[in-house]
């Protein structure tokens, strides 16, 4: 059994958090060395990182709409929140709320939101590779470690404010359920997800059926063909039932990304590209199947609905992601029983690499046209403030009411 680091060492406690102090871009190189060598506080440290990238992004997008109502909500009583409010927003209404209402700038909830997901995925993370009876060499630990980091979806958990913050709530759960068997942890954590972000709430019980069902593959391709037809019958009949909503998830309004017919030949290249990484994973789960390995059946249901609603690309983006963020655990928990063929490491780093490439492409803008960019580079101090960056003003003149820059 692997031996990881699990004391938090003073001394790279003591040098991280004061290179980070003098720059959070210079404590970057010192936390890899200590993420490489397996320490633990390395994961806090670069979380702390990747949360002052997201505090200096721009608003733009979702983080745009989220910064209206985080606005919207000053001065106004708690009491006049409605339950249409927290259908549309779930928890985050509250969290908006408190923070403009006590004069907390907007952008530490991303900052938090990306800390507490990403200690909460690298917890699983640890959890499987201290629980595995293989002995790794350290370039195999580094590469698990590299498709790790390169799956967190650093750009949408950040933009996207619920959905990717909701996700590591989501698999901290099943981890709860797989690993640790508490059934309570698992529902705690699943209904937290489903109340941060209610597409949770609504997939949740079919992924669980599918779970028990302990399907093998060919039983799960055919599903996938009968369920991939019953869902387009379904909504293009029902779609109307989800109100304001309908427009967001099924719209054809040009330049939108509810259809795949609305999308320009760059849209459709970027929107897809990423999503390839998938393929990796999917020939390790179909490879290496085997329906008493409970992260294989968590995997199989998820990519069985990511099938079903490739029809959609709100709902496949979304969906993909699950099954891609749980990708990593899937490996692992093969390997316990199960030796990988390395040229299928190699494609999932590959994989990685595409799609953190093309995300950094196609979001780093949010934080490239920054005014915040350059204090990265000095101490957080000068950085973090009790005033906001980018006020209703500030919004007003450089955004438009779509989303996107002026």
């Amino acid at each position: 059994m692997i031996q990881l680091t699990k004391k938090h060492s003073f001394s790279f406690i003591t040098i991280s958090g004061l290179l980070f102090l003098i720059s959070p871009i210079l404590s970057i190189p010192f936390i890899f060395r200590g993420l490489k060598n397996r320490n633990y506080s390395a994961f806090f440290f670069y979380a702390l990182v990747l949360g002052t990238f997201a505090y200096i992004m721009l608003p733009y997008q979702d983080l745009y709409r989220h910064s209206l109502n985080y606005y919207s909500w000053d001065g106004v009583p708690f009491d006049h929140i409605k339950f249409i409010d927290l259908m549309l927003n779930g928890l985050i209404t509250y969290v908006e709320w408190f923070m403009v209402n006590y004069d907390i700038p907007f952008e530490y909830l991303r900052f938090f939101e990306i800390i507490i997901a990403f200690l909460l995925l690298s917890k699983i993370f640890n959890y499987l590779l201290v629980k595995t009876n293989r002995d790794y060499t350290n370039i195999q630990l580094f590469n698990r470690l590299l498709i790790f980091l390169l799956f967190f979806d650093f750009f949408y958990t950040a933009e996207g404010t619920r959905f990717g913050f909701a996700l590591s709530f989501y698999l901290y759960g099943v981890h709860a359920l797989i690993d640790l068997n508490s059934k309570w942890k698992c529902t705690f954590f699943v209904v937290i997800a489903g109340l941060i972000h209610l597409s949770f709430i609504f997939l949740s019980p079919i992924v669980f059926f599918l779970y028990n069902l302990k399907l093998q593959k060919y039983q799960a391709l055919v599903l996938v063909v009968i369920l991939f037809f019953v869902f387009g019958v379904l909504i293009s009949q029902f779609a109307y039932l989800l109100g304001s909503r309908a427009e967001w998830y099924f719209s054809n309004k040009e330049g939108g990304v509810a259809s795949y017919s609305a999308m320009t030949t760059f849209g459709l290249i970027g929107f897809f590209m990423p999503k390839l990484a998938a393929i990796p994973f999917i020939l390790l789960l179909f490879r290496y199947y085997d329906k008493n390995n409970r992260w294989n059946r968590m995997s199989l249901a998820w990519l069985i609905i990511s099938m079903i609603t490739l029809i959609n690309p709100v709902l496949f983006y979304r969906i993909i992601w699950v099954f891609m963020a749980m990708g990593i655990y899937l490996l692992l928990s093969i390997e316990q029983v199960k030796i990988i063929n390395t040229k299928l490491i190699s494609y999932m780093i590959i994989g990685g690499l595409i799609f953190i490439s093309v995300n950094t492409m196609r979001y780093s803008y949010s934080m490239i046209r920054s005014p915040l960019i350059t204090k990265i580079f000095f101490s957080p101090v000068v950085l973090f403030s009790s005033q906001p960056y980018f006020d209703k003003t500030w919004l007003n003149q450089n955004v438009k009411p779509d989303g996107y820059p002026r």
